[in-house]
C-alpha cells in the first residue's frame, strides 16, 4: 500500500469512527520524514491524536497533539468535529509548549552578553611654538600648560621689575635734590650735614636695591626660559570629550542578514528548537500500533 493509498484508507476510516483501523493505517505515516506535505502531515497527526483518545491511549494522544503544534504553534482544533476531552488536552498542550518557549526565550535573554559600545574619545590640541620659551613672565610654563608655575615666575618677575623701577625712580629723585657741582647723580655732593648724609645713603641703597633688583629679574627670566625649553613640547591637549554609543548587535546579526537583504524570520518554535532539540523534535511514532480485532 502507497502513502498516498494509507492517507486516504486513514481519512475514510476516521470518517466512519474505526479508530483501530486509522492507527494502523496512519502510523507509519507520522514518522519523520515519511510525508513531505505539511497539511497532509497536519491531518495524520489530528486523527492519530483523536483516536488515541477514543482508545484511552492519553499519553500517545498527547504525542501527537503536541506534533501538531511543534508543526504549526497556531494550529485550532475545530469543536464541532473534535471531541471536547481532546481539544482540552490539545489547549493543555499549547500552554505547556508556551511555557516551554517562554523559559527558552529568558534563559537566552540571560545568557545574552551586554551590549556592545563604541567609545569615541576626541581629544583638541594646540601647538606650541618654539618661540613661546622666551615669553618673559612666565609665558613659557603657560605655554607648556605649567599655570602654577608659571604664575610663580610671573610673580617674582614682576616683583623684581617692580623693586628696579622703585629703587631707580628713588635714585634719581634724590640724586636731582642732592647734585649741586659738577659730577652729576653719580657724585652727589656732600656737604656734611646729616640732611644730606642720610639723602646720600638712600641714595646708595636705592641704587643697590635697583641693580639687584635688575639682576633678580634676569636670573628669574633666564630660569624661566631654561625651564620653558626642557619642558616644551610641539602640541598640548587642551580639550577631550568621550562619547559612547550603544552598536545594535541585531543589525550585523548573520542570521537575520544575508546577501544585504533581510532573511525570513523563523518561527518561534524553530528559533527555539536551536537551543533545545531534543524538545521540540517530531515525537516518535508508536513502536507497536494496536492490531484490528
Amino acid at each position: 500500500m502507497s502513502d498516498t493509498q494509507r492517507y486516504t484508507e486513514g481519512l475514510r476510516s476516521f470518517e466512519f469512527g474505526d479508530c483501530e483501523r486509522v492507527v494502523v493505517v496512519l502510523d507509519p505515516l507520522s514518522k519523520p520524514g515519511r510525508v513531505t506535505d505539511q497539511e497532509r502531515l497536519l491531518d495524520v497527526h489530528r486523527m492519530l491524536g483523536v483516536c488515541y483518545f477514543q482508545l484511552k491511549q492519553e499519553d500517545r494522544a498527547r504525542e501527537e497533539l503536541k506534533a501538531l503544534l511543534y508543526l504549526k504553534a497556531d494550529y485550532v482544533l475545530d469543536p464541532f468535529l473534535t471531541p471536547p476531552a481532546v481539544v482540552d488536552a490539545f489547549e493543555q498542550e499549547r500552554q505547556e509548549v508556551k511555557r516551554k518557549l517562554e523559559a527558552i526565550q529568558r534563559s537566552k535573554e540571560q545568557q545574552k552578553p551586554p551590549p556592545s559600545r563604541l567609545v569615541v574619545r576626541t581629544v583638541t590640541v594646540e601647538n606650541v611654538p618654539f618661540w613661546s620659551i622666551f615669553v618673559p613672565f612666565g609665558g613659557a610654563q603657560f605655554a607648556n600648560d605649567e599655570p602654577i608655575k608659571g604664575g610663580v615666575i610671573g610673580g617674582l618677575t614682576a616683583g623684581a621689575v617692580a623693586l628696579n623701577v622703585a629703587g631707580f625712580w628713588t635714585a634719581q629723585t634724590l640724586c636731582w635734590t642732592l647734585t649741586v657741582k659738577d659730577g652729576g647723580c653719580f657724585f652727589p655732593f656732600d656737604d656734611g650735614s646729616t640732611t644730606t648724609s642720610t639723602a646720600n645713603t638712600a641714595y646708595s641703597v636705592s641704587q643697590v636695591v635697583s641693580i639687584s633688583a635688575l639682576a633678580a629679574a634676569f636670573v628669574i627670566y633666564g630660569y624661566g626660559v631654561v625651564d620653558g625649553w626642557w619642558n616644551w613640547v610641539p602640541q598640548r591637549t587642551i580639550d577631550t570629550v568621550q562619547t559612547e554609543t550603544v552598536l545594535d548587535d541585531a543589525a550585523g546579526d548573520p542570521a537575520e542578514t544575508q546577501n544585504g537583504q533581510r532573511s525570513r524570520r523563523r518561527d518561534p518554535a524553530q528559533a527555539a528548537g536551536d537551543d533545545d532539540p531534543d524538545a521540540l523534535a517530531t515525537p516518535p511514532p508508536p513502536k507497536t500500533a494496536p492490531s484490528v480485532p
